[in-house]
């Protein structure tokens, strides 16, 4: 297996689809050496250490279990366009997407809760951990079910082989990063960042050295933060990094990979397109950082202090602070392909037809639908497949109603039918044809049916505007029967 920096310069040489432009790389270098000219890029300078809980009364091995959890849930927290965004505030500010996960966290220490404490978070309820990671919008934290079952293992494993403290952990490495890269991600599976490409097993290890480096950060290089070789890290492929690369030039993708990404095609974890772009962007970074020492010493300036690791995350708070300029960057989007579920009995299929209503399934669907027909990545045909799919499920409803609820299906249906006031006028037009065929008009009508005439047209019965269908003879709280979906459904 290629280690991230061997891995990024592999992927580089075998893709085509993502090209890493020299003129792009000088221009990023150039960038970054300003910034370390103006001591902008120094451990204390960094926008994550407003979020490190430092004056909360918290020891060193506390400390440690915050940044482990912290680094845990540390993936995915990328939006649908018109979609509201994971939002939490805390001490006075707002937050969104990751920062948004580390300030709830956050929150809850403020709140009494030891959320740090692998006992206390693998002991919690589903709705106390909701409560904790509630949200100032309507939407929850992303992949919530699956960071949940993060947070039970690595909680459940910190128990079970280091006393429940990551600090233990990390002495374990006797102040080896690359050691601690190598520990995680062998006792700790969901930070086993693997990937294959060209036949080769190539590791990116993202949040596994992203713990390292909080760990440095946090503790300045000291104590549990002293780590001999820090530079042997690279950078942490994410899909922030890689838009900021693409937006100074460094990153080139081809009209194919570009148009993916403008239509926000969601690639699965271990995509041939998603290796390309993170092992590209590993190298590129690994450039940008050559080019930027080389600047620093013909300028006089001894470029030891920069790394790989300062480089991320300069280019990454570049991207948050200039996030309405490089909006107009596309990048890739990751979805697990298959979360696992939380609970240690989840349904079966024959439970989840009994338990799932005709209306619960529908409103489902309908919401799919909708959902697809508003988002860019579906074409007109596929949509209109998905509304043609809802009409034949509603019959497909419509024939499942057994016979032997057919008397009170009747029974709710009249009442229904009475609110509306369909039965008052179909019983008021019952009425007015009746009176109208015993009327004199009629009889002699009658008496001249035998002679030769036009038929005339009947008369239009007064009554219900349409007839009833099935769903009328179904719950008020049922979805309404077909007819498309309005703008603002949700």
């Amino acid at each position: 297996m290629l280690w991230p920096r061997e891995a990024g310069e592999f992927i580089a040489s075998k893709c085509k689809d993502v090209q890493i432009n020299r003129d792009g790389v000088k221009k990023a270098a150039v960038t970054i050496t300003q910034a370390v000219i103006d001591g902008n890029v120094k451990l204390e300078t960094f926008t994550q250490n407003e979020l490190f809980p430092l004056h909360k009364g918290l020891s060193e091995e506390e400390l440690a279990n915050w940044i482990f959890l912290v680094d845990s849930l540390n993936f995915n927290f990328w939006t649908p366009d018109g979609e509201p965004k994971f939002t939490v505030q805390w001490n006075g500010k707002t937050y969104k997407g990751y920062m948004a996960m580390v300030a709830a966290i956050n929150r809850a220490i403020d709140e009494g809760k030891r959320i740090y404490d692998p006992k206390y978070y693998t002991s919690l309820s589903i709705d106390e951990v909701k409560h904790i990671f509630r949200s100032l919008t309507s939407s929850t934290m992303p992949l919530f079910e699956e960071r949940l079952r993060v947070m039970k293992e690595v909680g459940e494993t910190l128990l079970d082989k280091y006393e429940g403290s990551f600090a233990e952990v990390i002495k374990k490495c006797e102040k080896s990063g690359i050691r601690l890269v190598e520990l995680v991600t062998n006792d700790f599976p969901s930070f086993n960042d693997t990937a294959e490409f060209e036949g080769q097993k190539v590791a990116m290890f993202k949040r596994a050295q992203i713990v390292v480096s909080d760990t440095w950060l946090l503790f300045r290089g000291q104590g549990l933060g002293a780590f001999l070789d820090i530079d042997e890290l690279t950078m942490f492929a994410d899909y922030r990094v890689p838009q900021a690369l693409a937006y100074f030039g460094a990153l080139e993708y081809s009209e194919s990979l570009t148009q993916k990404l403008k239509k926000q095609t969601l690639f699965k974890s271990g995509d041939r397109e998603e290796a390309k772009i993170r092992g590209c962007s590993i190298h590129a970074v690994e450039l940008i950082v050559e080019e930027a020492r080389k600047i620093l010493r013909e300028q006089g300036t001894n470029p030891a202090g920069l790394n790989s690791i300062k480089t991320d995350f300069f280019f990454w708070e570049y991207r948050i602070k200039n996030s309405q300029l490089l909006m107009k960057i596309p990048y890739h989007r990751i979805r697990l392909d298959k979360p696992q579920e939380v609970d240690d009995d989840p349904m079966d299929e024959t439970d989840l037809a009994e338990k799932v209503s005709w209306g619960e399934a529908m409103g489902w669907l309908e919401k799919f639908v909708n959902w697809a027909e508003r988002h860019p990545a579906f074409p007109v045909a596929m949509v209109m497949r998905g509304h043609l799919y809802y009409k034949d499920v509603s019959l497909l409803r419509q024939q499942s109603v057994k016979q032997a609820d057919i008397r009170d299906m009747f029974k709710r249906a009249a009442k229904k039918a009475e609110a509306a006031g369909i039965i008052r006028e179909a019983q008021a037009a019952s009425t007015a044809s009746n009176a109208t065929a015993k009327s004199p008009a009629s009889t002699a009508s009658n008496a001249t049916a035998k002679s030769p005439q036009p038929t005339p047209e009947p008369e239009p019965v007064a009554g219900p505007s349409r007839p009833l269908t099935i769903d009328d003879l179904l719950d008020l709280d049922d979805p309404p029967p077909y007819g498309g979906f309005s703008s603002d459904s949700d």
